[in-house]
């Protein structure tokens, strides 16, 4: 049995954690046997799989196609009409899956399939714009919160993931590339900026991920989730003053607060009479930030403007780069870490070395994208 998060108590059709631990403890007492036999089979398929050795010329050349067919199919059939998305909350921002469905709707264009080619289209842009509009997207300080813990993308976790940033750029730069929509483009642009201006330091290391809990206020002992991001409707009358009646309709900011759209928004109460929401500039520097966690990673570096994007490669290379085994370490913390690039992350890589070569023309970037094929192949 496995799952990201249990509540407390069973709410809204969810096992709380304590029925959860009573199921398990009443499984291994009266199921014992089928649950070891399970057990063992997972096992040997692991091993299986893992003793298995990897030949493309053994794969049939319509597995791909069926493969990403029975994938769309599967996406199709668990997409929320009302509120986008594919499956129900907590709802992840999972940009692998609207990559898939664009891929599908470009092969349907090229098949002369329109209809089926627009009803995929629709889904993804319905997705990116509910996800665009809600909370899980951070209105004023950029980029994406890792996950919305409501149907409707309105409360997020408020962490923020430098892996989600650089896939969710290229979802919104790609499908305006394919409706010509600018919206797409500008929520784009805002997650670079908000990458440049709190993720990145001039020497070109790309920080990890920024931590979801912060102090309430300036020397408080304990942290909370989210108190960087949410205040009072007062506190917001307090600092915008006359223009606060405009913010508040425009965020649904109401004296009993805004997190009440869905049961799952806020099933514990911990956000009654306050708003969640990216809040105004003023607002922001009012209260402690939250941690950045000082983890620069080699893979998760996201194609970004020229000139941070070549610092960034300059600093892998110098940082995180054996030049006499050629081979990448995954992460830099005081030193490179121990741990070797994983396949990620030198694909990542190449593929920003790519980009880099193509739109700056320096052949430097080219050759080591090469390079770094050549050892990810070996």
């Amino acid at each position: 049995m496995g799952g990201a998060y249990f509540p407390p108590d069973d709410k809204y059709g969810r096992p709380g954690f304590k029925t959860v631990l009573r199921k398990v403890k009443e499984a291994w007492e009266t199921k014992r046997e089928a649950l070891e036999r399970s057990g063992n089979l997972v096992i040997e398929q692991l091993r299986d799989a893992l003793s298995a050795k990897a030949s493309s010329q053994d794969v049939p050349n319509d597995l791909a196609v069926v493969s990403v067919d029975q994938c769309v199919e599967q996406l199709a059939s668990r997409y929320d009409p009302k509120f986008g998305g594919f499956g129900s909350a907590p709802k992840f921002p999972r940009p692998v899956e609207d990559y898939i469905m664009l891929y599908k709707f470009r092969k349907h264009m090229e098949a002369g399939k329109e209809s089926e080619a627009l009803n995929i289209k629709k889904m993804v842009t319905h997705t990116l714009d509910c996800m665009a509009r809600g909370g899980v997207h951070d209105h004023v300080g950029g980029g994406f919160h890792r996950y919305s813990v409501d149907e409707c993308w309105h409360l997020p976790h408020f962490e923020k993931m430098l892996y989600d940033q650089g896939q969710i750029v290229n979802v919104y730069l790609d499908t305006f590339l394919i409706t010509g929509d600018e919206y797409y483009s500008i929520v784009a642009h805002d997650i670079l900026d908000y990458l440049r201006r709190d993720m990145i330091v001039k020497e070109g290391e790309i920080f990890s991920a920024e931590d979801a809990d912060s102090a309430e206020y300036e020397g408080a002992s304990r942290k909370k989730e989210g108190a960087f991001y949410v205040r009072t409707s007062k506190e917001i009358e307090d600092t915008l003053g006359e223009n606060a009646e405009l913010f508040k309709n425009h965020y649904y900011v109401k004296s009993s607060g805004n997190c009440d759209l869905s049961p799952m928004s806020d099933p514990h109460n911990e956000f009654s009479s306050i708003s969640a929401f990216a809040r105004a500039s003023q607002i922001l520097k009012s209260g402690p930030s939250g941690n950045i966690f000082n983890f620069p990673v080699t893979g998760c570096n996201p194609v970004e403007y020229l000139e941070v994007a070549e610092n960034a490669a300059n600093f892998i290379k110098e940082k995180l780069y054996d030049a006499s085994s050629k081979r990448l370490h995954h992460s830099y913390r005081n030193g490179p870490s121990k741990a070797p690039g994983f396949l990620d992350d030198y694909a990542f890589l190449i593929s920003g070395l790519l980009d880099l070569y193509e739109f700056g023309g320096k052949i430097e970037w080219l050759l080591w994208a090469v390079q770094l094929q050549v050892t990810q192949a070996s």
